[in-house]
């Protein structure tokens, strides 16, 4: 039986599936590594060479590290069996596919997309852009890298704030998630920065390049207190003067108050994931 994604493994498998499906945020490495328990990602080698994994809604996924021309119709099968589907697949992919498979596309998996230009000045969504300016102007903002030692730290006193205001059982939340990537930010090649008000910790944010034209937000965390501290975060992180094209905001989860709030922020397109199996 194989053992979960290891972070030596998803580099190389976020690499290969990287260069296959740019700007979906599912397979950047940091992604596949921090969400390996959720989604029981496993590493199968031989010929072959897949990914299996449990999308949230239950469905059993295969994730090739080959060409699609590389296997044949049993070959197909013997993969896929009796409830697998192929996924992550762009809709230009489904051409690869025979005509007679299967095809859907599920709305709550589809990621957020939006100019980072537009982000960064909060273009286009004036509820956003006032929160912002009220928070920034609610006593002395500073932002604080996390290549500095002492945000690790404080980005954890944010995130137990953020989750003992949530009232969910932390089961329920990212928080092991978020904990871990906290604790190895340079191990996962992350960056960011926790956010201070007079000297106070009230957010973090946490990021990845996986594609040179994108940056993928994995986790922003904020204190209730510190109202407007999203807005100001999202346009912090892209407003860096290296900061790509493009910024992902990553899926919604079919969660109403995620949609709600990515697209708030004016998103340029919403990148559509699909499934596919032989019929």
């Amino acid at each position: 039986m194989p053992e979960l994604l290891t972070w030596e493994d998803a580099k190389i498998v976020g690499e290969i599936l990287s260069a296959r499906l740019p700007h979906v945020a599912d397979v950047a490495p940091a992604n596949l590594y921090l969400f390996r328990r959720e989604h029981e990602y496993q590493l199968h080698r031989g010929s072959l060479p897949y990914l299996t994994g449990r999308a949230y809604d239950g469905a059993r996924l295969i994730m090739p590290l080959f060409a699609h021309a590389d296997a044949n119709p049993t070959q197909w099968i013997e993969l896929l069996g009796q409830d697998g589907w192929l996924f992550p697949l762009r809709q230009e992919e489904l051409s690869t596919l025979p005509p007679d498979w299967q095809m859907h596309c599920n709305p709550d998996d589809s990621d957020y997309v939006y100019q980072t230009r537009q982000l960064a000045s909060l273009f286009g969504t004036r509820d956003r852009r006032r929160q912002a300016a009220r928070f920034l102007g609610s006593g002395r903002i500073t932002g604080l890298s996390f290549d500095d030692p002492a945000a690790p730290a404080l980005a954890l006193e944010v995130l137990e704030g953020w989750q003992a205001q949530s009232g969910k059982d932390p089961a329920a939340t990212d928080l092991t998630n978020s904990r871990e990537a906290i604790e190895r930010v340079a191990a996962l090649k992350l960056f960011g920065e926790v956010i201070l008000r007079d000297d106070a910790p009230v957010g973090f944010i946490l990021a990845s390049t996986p594609w040179s034209d994108m940056t993928v937000i994995h986790f922003a965390k904020g204190l209730a207190e510190a109202n407007g501290v999203y807005p100001a975060m999202f346009s912090r992180i892209a407003a860096r003067p290296d900061a790509p094209i493009w910024t992902s905001f990553e899926q919604d989860l079919g969660n109403p108050r995620f949609r709600q709030a990515k697209r708030a922020y004016g998103p340029d397109h919403l990148l559509a994931k699909y499934r596919a199996r032989p019929t």
